[in-house]
């Protein structure tokens, strides 16, 4: 995350690439290859599940999974 840290000091990527990130890790982890139809980004296809990951590793429950 170190990495990820500074692109988002030097202004590479945005404020929530972070999330996005550790989002798309869990997301490779879970389903092994991209699933999105062609032309729509992970993101936006699976927009929902990526809220609920991005909500939940911004709230206090997050805490205990770091743990």
């Amino acid at each position: 995350m170190l990495l990820v840290s500074s692109h988002v000091e030097g202004g590479l990527l945005t404020e929530d690439g972070p999330d996005k990130y550790r989002f798309f890790n869990a997301y490779i982890a879970t389903y092994g290859q991209r699933d999105a139809p062609g032309g729509l980004s992970i993101f936006g296809y699976r927009r929902s599940e990526a809220e609920h990951f991005q909500n939940y590793w911004n709230s206090d429950e997050s805490d205990d999974a770091r743990e």
